[in-house]
């Protein structure tokens, strides 16, 4: 996940992303780590009867 904040930065670098396409893509980002990490805490609690 956090490879894609590097090719989002790259991409706004080579001017592949208009500002607002790359703000886009880097708030959606920043929600993962919490999404990722509830979806592994929700596993392990159903994995630990």
């Amino acid at each position: 996940m956090k490879e894609c904040f590097d090719w989002n930065e790259k991409s706004k670098v080579r001017k592949l992303f208009t500002s607002e396409q790359y703000d886009y893509v880097f708030a959606e980002l920043e929600k993962l780590p919490k999404e990722i990490n509830s979806l592994i805490k929700y596993t392990n609690d159903k994995l630990n009867f």
